[in-house]
């Protein structure tokens, strides 16, 4: 059963003629804002640790590959340079073939 907003005022109006106003206000902030369902429990937060210790032992292994691959980080500057460098040499390349196609296209016309 979802609360509502209206049965939760109510609820806070019932403990305020009970209780008084401070104590009323003081117990509503003890519930949680949403349904209990909507609440993480103790296993969910588990879960969510082990998810986090394998995405960490994932970067470790990408992190010790690195270090591996290139021995210092002038070497993987270096090769990022250069990988970015073929890049841009293959879209300049790519995109003087399409505008050498299209204009082909419509010099034909």
């Amino acid at each position: 059963m979802a609360i509502t907003e209206e049965a939760r005022f109510q609820l806070f109006e019932k403990l305020r003629k009970a209780l008084g106003a401070e104590e009323a206000a003081t117990l509503m902030e003890h519930l949680p804002p949403v349904g209990w369902a909507d609440v993480a429990t103790r296993r969910d937060l588990d879960r969510l640790e082990v998810g986090l210790d394998r995405l960490e032992g994932r970067f470790d292994r990408l992190e010790a590959t690195m270090h591996a691959t290139f021995a210092t980080k002038a070497e993987l500057e270096q090769a990022l340079r250069q990988q970015t460098n073929r890049y841009i040499g293959w879209m300049v390349a790519s995109n003087a073939t399409l505008v050498a196609t299209v204009s082909l296209i419509v010099g034909l016309r």
